[in-house]
């Protein structure tokens, strides 16, 4: 049995990291897209898709966030999918998760898109820091549903 590793909270620097551990990819989360646009916490996606016009959140839904004690929609996305899983598993014939994790996912999409960051306030310094922290890799993996990696990648280096 190997020992347990130890590991602490500090974090490694980024660009030493670069440098001694190469990648061909990167993955590309919500904590991006939260640097960029306040918005974009799930506190504040979370109290959007509650009242979002188009498919807000349902009570049986927001139910699901409270069970789990979270404002995450990864978090719930992940355990509704779990449940559909284990449901199969077990012969439970029920299709409750698999229409909650839909109706989320798509309440997430929707108020995603109400609360994005207008085109006009972005910062070009911003794309353009994105725009060369991408190219560095061979594979970009975004994991969001805004659009920012989209339009970093399209951002022309100025030069």
């Amino acid at each position: 049995m190997t020992p347990f590793q130890e590991f602490d909270a500090q974090l490694e620097d980024w660009n030493q990291l670069r440098t001694s551990t190469p990648c061909s990819g990167l993955l590309i989360g919500n904590g991006a897209s939260m640097a960029v646009w306040h918005d974009f916490y799930y506190d504040s996606l979370f109290e959007k898709a509650k009242s979002v016009a188009e498919k807000p959140l349902s009570q049986t839904e927001l139910s699901v966030f409270e069970a789990l004690c979270t404002r995450n929609f990864e978090h719930v996305l992940s355990a509704l999918k779990t449940a559909s899983k284990v449901n199969k598993a077990l012969a439970i014939n029920s299709a409750s998760p698999r229409k909650r994790y839909y109706a989320i996912k798509e309440a997430l999409i929707n108020c995603t898109q109400d609360v994005h960051i207008p085109w006009r306030l972005m910062q070009p310094e911003t794309l353009a820091c994105w725009n060369e922290e991408l190219a560095r890799y061979a594979t970009v993996y975004c994991a969001n549903y805004d659009l920012l990696a989209p339009w970093a990648v399209m951002h022309a280096p100025k030069g």
